[in-house]
Formats: C-alpha cells, sequence, structure tokens
C-alpha cells in the first residue's frame, strides 16, 4: 500500500457511495480518488479479486476489483479513471435503492407508499396520492418516523422529500441492511393479494 502512495498521489475526498458486491449494496465512503483506482472506507468482508461496483453522486456505476484490505480500509482497482468518471458537477448525495413498504401521514390522512430509495438529506416514494411542491408529510418505516420531510417535487405518483434533519450513514446502513434481508414490496403485495 505503501507504494501505491508514493508513486500516485491521490484526491482525498468525503464521499458516500453505494459499493455492490454479489447484487448487495453497502453503504460506503470514498476516501480517495486516483487515476487508476477508489480507496473506500466500508465495514464488509470483502477479498482481494472480488468483483465490485462503485456509485457516487449523479455518476453511473463504476466496476473494479478489490486489490488490497486492511481493516475497514479496502482498495478498489479500476480500468478507468475514477477523477475522468467523475462528472464534474457537483456531486449530489448517493441514493441507496430500498424498496420498503412504508406509510405517509399527510393532511390528516394516512396511505401506504413504497419507499423506493434513500439519501443523506432526502427520499423518494411511490404513492398512489397526490402530494404537491412544498407539502409536509411524515413517513413511517417500521417504528422510524421521518417528521416534516418536505415535497420537493412529485409526478407520476412519485415524490422527493427533503429530510427535516439529514441521516447519518450508519442510519442509511440499518435501513439498507433491512431491505435487503427483508421481502420485496411486490411479494408483502402479492402476500397481501392471496390473503
Amino acid at each position: 500500500m505503501q507504494e501505491r502512495r508514493q508513486s500516485e498521489r491521490v484526491r482525498q475526498v468525503f464521499l458516500p457511495a453505494c459499493l455492490t458486491i454479489n447484487e448487495t449494496k453497502h453503504v460506503a465512503v470514498i476516501r480517495d480518488l486516483s487515476e487508476s483506482g477508489i480507496g473506500v472506507r466500508c465495514t464488509i468482508a470483502a477479498k482481494p479479486g472480488q468483483q465490485v461496483s462503485v456509485q457516487w453522486g449523479s455518476n453511473a456505476p463504476l466496476d473494479g476489483v478489490v486489490g488490497w484490505l486492511n481493516g475497514d480500509r479496502l482498495g478498489i482497482i479500476t480500468e478507468c479513471s475514477p477523477i475522468a468518471h467523475s462528472d464534474g458537477s457537483h456531486p449530489r448525495a448517493s441514493r441507496f435503492d430500498i424498496g420498503l413498504p412504508a406509510e405517509v401521514h399527510h393532511r390528516g390522512g394516512s396511505s401506504a407508499v413504497e419507499l423506493v430509495n434513500l439519501s443523506t438529506k432526502g427520499m423518494s416514494i411511490a404513492h398512489p396520492g397526490e402530494l404537491r411542491f412544498g407539502d409536509l408529510v411524515t413517513v413511517c418505516l417500521g417504528t422510524q418516523t421521518f417528521a416534516e420531510c418536505t415535497v420537493r417535487w412529485s409526478r407520476d405518483g412519485s415524490s422527493g422529500l427533503l429530510l427535516k434533519n439529514p441521516l447519518r450513514l450508519d442510519e442509511i446502513r440499518h435501513i439498507l441492511e433491512l431491505a435487503q434481508g427483508s421481502w420485496r414490496w411486490d411479494e408483502i403485495k402479492t402476500y397481501k393479494v392471496a390473503s
């Protein structure tokens, strides 16, 4: 690891990212980018040589291979430059696909929704009702409540919500683990119809 750092200086960053290994998504933090790889902090069991995919901001996922491990840090070797892969725009918070049933409370009523994705500052929901820009809603996901979320956009049964309080990465990690370890939204709907 020391030789790599001497031969090629990296761009140090702090970017929340989605790291995918064997179709399982993990919350990670990109700590550095170089012309040939990415340094990531993530509490997962990865192995050198393992294929991974990393997505951050509004960039498309970038494929790579785990090159080294050191505690909760890992180096990902990529074929193209992660720096060149970045689109250069102001980085948008990484979205983590969730796909869990939730409930939204709005104007004295409530309805079942799907929590489509989640970031540190917001979420996207699919809903049967009508939400308008600027509306305040409360979203309940199991025992977790996201109060006073502001509708930032709404169209075709989907809405983007701004959270009143940003989420920590460990909170997102917990929700993502729930989503990947539980029944999926369409399976729950199928079960309810069959019952």
